[in-house]
């Protein structure tokens, strides 16, 4: 008899790993709860054995080779019996860890057994002792309220951080779990930490797409312009992941400005990737303008780039309406600004642009907006006489460049003969791109040195398949149009088209004719039926 006290002793003090015994190496196994004495009845569900050694030896906290004491194993071996025997030791240690700095607490929530965690709590296990990469009881109970509210009650730390930075309230946000997200809150959790990459939990919210713990958390936030360690912030999150919030995180101070320079975090950009007619406007009523990379002709050009067309008609439309038009005025610095803006407008989207774009016309120069040469030249090539390019000709034009006259000068500068214009169109006439310029010309002037010189180049195109089918010499009508246009300059000291076409329109004159005088009215049609539309054009 005691021969075999003696032997159980020495299995309590001398835990040696039996290989030859078991037939297998079992450090890093799940058999390496299966040591000996004590040890080796608890994993073996031997109840009275684990009784007489406890009796004989008092030794209940020792541990295997994974560092698990007999309670660690009575939770693996979901043992509720041996459990509730050691338990009720009193000698029995409830947080001593295992090598991976588990408590038996943290072992049961880990493994799913809230009762026995619940019960280890009842019987003082100490709530806040943290594994080796810091995560604590409450870390792991945020899936489970009525653990979590017991873990609580006894003074679980709230705001304890794990290795990466996350607290509680972080982890029951990603998982999703709203009861323990309120309970936290209620508890006074801080909703502002920032965990992994620089996260709030706000902002894992948002990352979940979760709206309802997005609406719970939003009146905690201190800081909408939180960023994370690649720069991406609140707002931009918000943005990306269509939180239903980006509204209420740009009015508690969200910047729409902010950006690292990178489209990808750069809130502007980023109503481009995510359309959103409503976000824009959003964005659009509080941006600011750099003068160069948020100039009007560069914004334009990214949303015709980016957008399919029902949200670029949304998003113009928000532009023109808008009362953040003011600084664009200040921002478009060169003629080539607005001309992208044009330009745009012709490739993309053809007469439902056109009608956006007189509006946006006319709203720029409520704002002062200086109406360019190079302005005129693009809308009327583009467009013809439309709408937009007559109200232009009743402003104040800018002469820009030194470029060669088009129809639209023709058109608007009272200060050059006619012939003189003309003359400089013959004296470029090689080059390629003037040839849509020639054919709206050849619409109201039949000019014999221009054609014959467009012939000489032998080009076989629609502008000289519409010079063969035009008069080879001006009509009365052009002839007197043009005279009638030199007398009234001369007469009336005109110096400006708008001077000019404001006293044509005050003429008691027949509206036919003041369509003529002020080339609304093409002159000349070839004698074929021509579809400009038929025929490629190079741009």
């Amino acid at each position: 008899m005691a021969a075999d006290e003696n032997h159980q002793l020495e299995d309590e003090l001398f835990l040696e790993i039996d290989k030859q015994y078991f037939g297998t190496e079992i450090l890093d196994s799940e058999e390496s709860l299966l040591l000996y004495g004590i040890l080796k009845a608890v994993a073996e569900g031997n109840l009275e054995k684990v009784k007489k050694i406890a009796a004989n030896s008092g030794c209940l906290n020792l541990n295997d080779s994974s560092g698990n004491t007999p309670l660690h194993i009575a939770i693996l071996k979901n043992n509720k019996e041996i459990l509730d025997f050691l338990l009720a030791q009193t000698n029995i240690d409830l947080n001593i860890s295992n090598f991976n700095g588990e408590t038996p607490l943290f072992l049961a929530i880990k493994t799913g057994e809230i009762e026995v965690a619940k019960k280890l709590v009842h019987h003082g296990a100490n709530v806040n002792v943290q594994n080796y990469e810091n995560v604590a009881p409450l870390h792991l109970a945020v899936t489970y309220p009525d653990l979590a509210f017991e873990l609580i009650s006894k003074g679980a730390y709230l705001d304890a951080t794990d290795y990466s930075g996350d607290t509680p309230l972080h982890d029951a946000v990603a998982e999703e779990c709203l009861e323990t997200v309120c309970m936290l809150l209620y508890h006074n959790a801080d909703a502002n930490v920032r965990g992994v990459n620089n996260l709030t939990p706000f902002m894992k919210a948002i990352i979940s797409k979760n709206a309802e713990i997005q609406v719970t958390l939003l009146n905690y936030v201190d800081d909408f312009n939180v960023e994370t360690y690649d720069y991406i912030t609140t707002l931009a999150l918000s943005i990306i992941n269509k939180s239903p919030l980006v509204e209420e995180i740009i009015e508690g101070g969200g910047d729409v400005n902010y950006a690292y320079g990178y489209d990808l975090v750069d809130i502007f950009s980023l109503c481009l990737q995510y359309p959103n007619a409503k976000n824009f406007k959003l964005v659009w009523d509080r941006l600011k303008y750099d003068g160069v990379d948020m100039s009007l002709g560069s914004v334009l050009w990214r949303i015709s780039g980016t957008l399919r067309k029902e949200f670029f008609k949304q998003y113009i439309d928000i532009i023109i309406e808008s009362d953040n038009l003011e600084q664009v005025v200040d921002s478009i610095s060169t003629a080539d600004d607005f001309y992208m803006v044009i330009v745009r407008f012709c490739d993309f989207f053809n007469q439902l642009s056109l009608d956006q774009l007189t509006k946006l016309t006319c709203r720029l120069l409520t704002f002062g907006y200086v109406v360019t040469s190079f302005d005129m030249s693009k809308v009327f090539l583009h467009y013809g006489y439309c709408e937009v390019f007559k109200i232009l000709l009743h402003m104040d034009i800018r002469p820009i460049g030194q470029r060669p006259p088009d129809t639209s000068r023709i058109i608007y500068d009272v200060n050059t003969n006619m012939d003189t214009l003309l003359n400089q169109v013959v004296s470029v006439i090689n080059i390629e791109y003037l040839h849509n310029t020639i054919y709206q010309i050849l619409d109201y002037c039949v000019y014999p040195k221009l054609m014959n010189g467009y012939l000489d180049l032998n080009r076989d195109d629609y502008v000289t398949f519409k010079i063969l089918h035009l008069p080879r010499v001006p009509s009365l009508l052009e002839l007197c149009r043009n005279k009638s246009r030199e007398v009234l300059i001369s007469n009336f000291n005109v110096k400006t088209s708008g001077q000019l076409y404001t006293l044509i329109n005050h003429m008691e004159l027949n509206g036919v004719y003041k369509k003529i005088l002020s080339f609304e009215k093409k002159l000349y049609i070839p004698s074929y039926v021509f579809t400009p539309k038929t025929c490629k054009r190079q741009y």
